[in-house]
């Protein structure tokens, strides 16, 4: 099934609870631009993307209309819908950028098994902390002084420069995890499951 988009002047014949309607069905129906360019998905509309040649899946009245799914949030703009655990992630989703703004992430909660970088903004898993690599867009996760002193968490153990936590499992498993290669020494590992 299609639907067109008709537009007159700037009113859509279009409704916002028409397209919820299609984005919360499951099957493949798509929404014809009304200059026949393209059939987008009702996922394509309000997207922060023009699909249509004419753009006019990105109207503003109508992407401010639609209400978001229940896993989804809206951008400030309020143009946009993006899923909630896109916000803060380091990686811009919004087309306004408000899903990593300092606004937006100070007063947010990490999540479960998450950690906030030093800046504030960015929530990390925390398993990814002193890895060997950086993953924070200010780098803290990977701060020589920050690592010397972190304490890795379950099922990982330090590497001998105390600057990286490895899985146990890649404890002479063959292949160099840590960067001081620390991990395929004999003596370091036998230290380690000996304790």
């Amino acid at each position: 099934m299609k639907i067109i988009i008709v537009f007159l002047g700037t009113i859509s014949l279009i409704s916002a609870v028409s397209i919820l309607d299609k984005r919360e069905d499951s099957n493949d129906d798509c929404l014809m631009c009304s200059d026949d360019s393209n059939c987008i998905s009702p996922w394509m509309f309000c997207d922060g993307y023009g699909d249509c040649k004419n753009e006019e899946d990105e109207i503003e009245s109508i992407c401010k209309a639609v209400p978001c799914k229940q896993s989804e949030v809206k951008c400030r703009n309020g143009l946009q819908c993006i899923e909630e655990k896109a916000q803060c992630n380091g990686y811009v989703d919004c087309a306004d950028g408000s899903d990593e703004s300092l606004q937006t992430c100070k007063e947010r909660s990490c999540g479960e098994n998450k950690v906030k970088c030093q800046d504030g903004i960015q929530c990390i898993p925390e398993q990814n902390i002193c890895d060997g690599w950086t993953r924070c867009n200010d780098k803290s996760d990977e701060e020589p002084a920050f690592c010397k002193d972190y304490e890795c968490p379950k099922l990982r153990i330090k590497c001998r420069n105390q600057m990286q936590c490895v899985s146990w499992f890649s404890l002479c498993d063959g292949v160099d995890t840590c960067s001081d290669k620390s991990d395929e020494n004999l003596d370091f590992c036998k230290e380690a499951y000996l304790g």
